[in-house]
């Protein structure tokens, strides 16, 4: 990403010179450098003349992932005349979609095992079955009474006042899953609980008061599942109400996800809005890219990863281009390659069988 900017002095003397911050640790003192951002986020730069500053301006900068391209492949790669390869290409991309369903209030109330020590704002360190998070493996997680997972973490605090995305407000960390981050309390008996069932690693907040709900007649319960199979993220509520106004159904939260401290890389479901409702359902999926082959000759469907090439009859060399969501793309390319059978001698019997040619001399006298 480049830049370019100017700046005229005012009330100060001498030429102007420029200097800039790009927010990742790298300056420069050209008027118009170029820079290349590894993450999205936020970057300020400032232009000085004379020992004489700016006031400093914010440009936003986001920078989309593209996927990566894994194995790309043509079984057989050689083959007869007429006959079929397998294709296949896989790929993976960084990020997470919003979506509804796809899991139902399991509830561990009686089975699971409670974290011990609860508090009112405190926060715990537990173990997690091995959880794919945006490419990241995570086996411990830091679970806060303020409605917040963090991941990967094992120190920090999970602040007792919320904030919309993105946020470092957590000094637990910026990895988090937060069901209902706000501030929650034991009132009542609350619990946070846990266990696998089935390939779902479920985190309950059970009998959940808040802070300031002294006039609720009701707590509140939900859940986290993660599907430790697909990577999938599931916010599951079976009662939002205090009986509350001012804060029921997260009225006061926020909810959402989010895989790093930056723009682009979470995505926040609310803040401060009365969004949740007794049986919803809240899923966030990992991306996935689509891919399109080309050209399409002898294809079955080029708008899979593993399309299948049938009949083929000549040598071709297919691309494949894997688009993430964000529309970046990245391509590979297989090769199926038809073998030769005639030989041009009219004293051989040419043949060919599993990609390979043979040539039989016969006698002709």
């Amino acid at each position: 990403l480049a830049f370019a900017a100017s700046a005229t002095a005012s009330g100060c003397s001498g030429s102007t010179s420029y200097s800039w911050s790009f927010g990742d640790g790298v300056t420069s003192t050209q008027q118009n450098p170029g820079h290349s951002y590894p993450a999205a986020g936020t970057y300020s730069f400032t232009a000085t003349a004379a020992g004489c500053s700016s006031t400093p301006s914010t440009v936003n900068v986001v920078v989309n992932v593209s996927p990566i391209m894994g194995t790309v492949s043509a079984t057989p790669s050689t083959v007869c005349s007429g006959d079929n390869s397998q294709l296949s290409a896989s790929a993976t991309t960084s990020g997470y979609f919003q979506s509804s369903g796809g899991a139902t209030w399991t509830d561990i109330a009686g089975t699971g095992t409670a974290v011990s020590g609860l508090l009112d704002d405190s926060e715990h360190n537990i173990t997690i079955p091995s959880f794919v998070f945006n490419g990241i493996t995570y086996t411990a997680g830091r679970v806060g009474m303020n409605g917040v997972l963090v991941l990967g973490s094992s120190a920090g605090e999970v602040s007792l006042t919320n904030a919309t995305f993105p946020t470092a407000a957590n000094s637990a960390g910026n990895i988090f899953l937060a069901p209902w981050w706000d501030d929650l309390d034991i009132q009542g008996g609350a619990a946070i609980l846990t266990e696998t069932v089935g390939n779902r690693f479920i985190v309950q907040w059970n009998n959940t008061a808040h802070n300031a709900a002294t006039g609720g007649i009701d707590n509140v319960y939900f859940q986290i599942q993660m599907d430790l199979v697909t990577g999938g993220v599931y916010f599951v509520y079976q009662d939002v109400f205090w009986g509350n106004a001012t804060l029921d159904a997260a009225l006061s939260g926020t909810v959402g996800i989010q895989w790093a401290n930056s723009a682009g890389n979470f995505i926040l479901y609310s803040h401060n809005t009365a969004s949740l409702t007794d049986g919803l359902v809240i899923s966030f999926l990992p991306n996935s890219p689509s891919f399109a082959w080309s050209p399409v000759t002898f294809l079955d469907n080029p708008a899979i990863s593993n399309p299948l090439a049938t009949a083929v009859t000549a040598t071709t060399t297919y691309t494949v281009t894997a688009t993430a969501a964000n529309g970046c793309a990245v391509q590979g390319t297989a090769t199926v390659t038809v073998v030769p059978v005639d030989d041009g001698d009219p004293c051989t019997v040419d043949a060919c069988s599993n990609g390979v040619a043979s040539h039989t001399y016969t006698d002709t006298d």
